[in-house]
């Protein structure tokens, strides 16, 4: 089997999980050692190497996102489900529904559980999703970092189309409020 070798920053701190330190060995200049004189000839001694340690800042760690679908459209949809590990299968039924007159399959779009994810930011998701719509079902947009957008609207926020809703479970137990978010989601 062949080595691996690589001192790509990403690979490295994927790899490796602690600090990185770099050894090199840097001469100093100091003022020749000079040894008393015998003869007429007179002795330098060089200078003595001193390795220099420096500490090499690995890049911050990505969050590794357990989702479902495969992002084929960069639709990014968020939800908080702490019983199931993406979502109920009744949820996940009226989303694919939802999908459907859109022409959106589930391999479209990125269902992310955000009870399975502690310390979510929208910059950390809009990183790994490389997202330009997002959907929040029934989360509150300040929770991931989300300012000054307004519910059941589609607004931009750092080049997202964001819209924050209902939870599925509003959303069934109210007609109006799922119009109300249907009518959104149509121009989405």
């Amino acid at each position: 089997m062949p080595s691996l070798t690589t001192d790509n920053p990403l690979a490295l701190r994927i790899l490796m999980d602690s600090d990185i330190y770099a050894i090199t060995e840097k001469t100093q200049v100091a003022a020749p050692v000079v040894a008393p004189q015998t003869e007429s000839k007179t002795v330098e001694e060089p200078a003595p190497i001193i390795p220099v340690v420096e500490k090499v800042e690995a890049p911050p760690q990505k969050i590794a996102y357990n989702y479902l679908g495969e992002n084929n459209k960069y639709l990014l949809v968020l939800l908080n489900d702490p019983a199931y590990e993406f979502c109920s299968p009744k949820t996940l039924e009226a989303l694919t529904n939802m999908l459907k007159p859109k022409k959106l399959e589930l391999k479209d779009i990125a269902l992310v559980n955000l009870a399975k994810h502690a310390d979510v930011t929208f910059q950390s998701l809009k990183d790994y999703f490389a997202c330009s719509k997002m959907v929040l079902f029934g989360i509150n947009p300040a929770e991931v970092g989300i300012k000054r957008i307004t519910s059941n609207q589609i607004s931009p926020f750092e080049g997202v189309k964001v819209l924050a809703s209902y939870s599925f479970a509003e959303m069934e137990e109210d007609v109006a409020k799922k119009r109300t978010f249907w009518t959104e989601m149509k121009v989405l």
